[in-house]
């Protein structure tokens, strides 16, 4: 076991499901990341502080893909755009879903799952538009959400 490679996790491949979708293939994903509060409490004239955790903030993730003709993420998009005018459109409850997101080995074999619940689109782009290229015109989502957790897989 000594002499056992380490590098399971140096392919970087990863999965993007999101609850109702049929399908939604992604190329990259931004990191997952929470920063927690830090409150400094000075006690009758300590020179050093006790720090305590405070509240803790999730940053949105960012997935990007090659456009495609797969209408579902678009149309997610668009039913946030409709609740915000008050169209009464998707209910609350639907329009967020769960997202997982799981980490694969290059035997395609899930290694990590992180779950982020209550997500919903809040920035989505398509482009920039180069002729010059023959790269796919790529289309990307922001996704805000309540918080992770880490599933077993």
């Amino acid at each position: 076991m000594a002499n056992e490679r380490k590098d399971r996790d140096k392919g970087f491949l990863f999965l993007v499901e999101i609850g109702g979708f049929n399908k939604a293939a992604f190329r990259t994903c931004s990191p997952i990341r929470r920063d927690t509060e830090i409150i400094e409490n000075w006690e009758g004239g300590e020179m050093i502080a006790d720090k305590d955790p405070g509240r803790t903030m999730f940053d949105p993730i960012t997935l990007e893909r090659a456009m495609t003709d797969n209408e579902e993420l678009r149309q997610w998009c668009e039913d946030v755009v409709n609740f915000t005018e008050g169209n009464a459109g998707v209910p609350l409850n639907e329009l967020k879903k769960t997202v997982d997101i799981i980490q694969l080995d290059r035997t395609r074999t899930p290694i990590r799952k992180y779950r982020l619940h209550e997500c919903w689109p809040n920035t989505d782009q398509i482009g920039p538009w180069d002729n010059t290229t023959s790269e796919n015109v790529l289309e990307s989502v922001t996704l805000t959400f309540k918080y992770y957790t880490r599933e077993p897989v």
